[in-house]
Formats: C-alpha cells, sequence, structure tokens
C-alpha cells in the first residue's frame, strides 16, 4: 500500500484522513522533521531559487515509487517538488476545499465580522 509524505505545513483534518484511506488506499502518514517544516514554512520571498535539496534528499530517503505526495506550499517549491514527484514516480496530490463564508454585524458598534471556514473536498492529482 502506498503512504501518504506530507510536504506542507499543516496537520492533516480528519476528513483529509478519511478521504486519503478511502481514495488513495493509504495506511501510513510520514510527516516533515521538524527542521524540514520550519524550512518549508519560511521560504524566503527574497531568493530568487530557494534550495530544493532539503526536501528531495529526504524524499529520495522516505519514499518509493507509487507513494503519494501532499505538495502545498510556495509557487516555487510546490512546482519544483512537483516536477521532482513526476520524474520519481511519486505521485503529487494537493487538497482542494470549499470556503463558506459567514457574515455577522454587531449591532453595538455597527462592525461586521466575516470568517471563512475551508472544508476539504478532495485530493486531486497534479
Amino acid at each position: 500500500m502506498p503512504n501518504l509524505v506530507l510536504l506542507f505545513s499543516h496537520q492533516l483534518s480528519r476528513d483529509q484522513i478519511a478521504d486519503a484511506e478511502k481514495s488513495m488506499l493509504i495506511n501510513e502518514y510520514i510527516m516533515m522533521p521538524n527542521e524540514l517544516k520550519e524550512l518549508w514554512a519560511n521560504v524566503s520571498p527574497e531568493v530568487e531559487k530557494p534550495n530544493i535539496k532539503p526536501f528531495t534528499s529526504w524524499l529520495e530517503s522516505i519514499t518509493k515509487e507509487g507513494d503519494y505526495i501532499l505538495i502545498q506550499g510556495d509557487y516555487y517549491m510546490t512546482y519544483h517538488m512537483v516536477q521532482w514527484a513526476f520524474h520519481n514516480n511519486r505521485i503529487p496530490v494537493y487538497a482542494t476545499t470549499k470556503r463558506e463564508t459567514i457574515i455577522k454585524q454587531v449591532e453595538a458598534t455597527n462592525e461586521v465580522i466575516k470568517t471563512s471556514v475551508f472544508k476539504h473536498v478532495i485530493f486531486r492529482k497534479y
């Protein structure tokens, strides 16, 4: 059975876990080590070509052909990691969501509070 490697900075929701188990037959989830998660979450917008090597080296050491990789984040990093996945026979996916907006007006202050709630829909292959 394939694994799902999490190349993004969040935790999976219960809906995402249920969907991964049903649609991709996932039984093991592999999270990035904390040092890589920190790098992934803080890609400098001032660097023209961020370093992808720490991520590709890690993926080479822990994945096998046919594993899924959930890739979401900085556009440069996402693009290059999706390309790496294709070239190495891994399956890159991302999570789609539906946004529900809740708008409330506070009578006392006449302020409007807008809240967006994101709900997982499906995993989509790149």
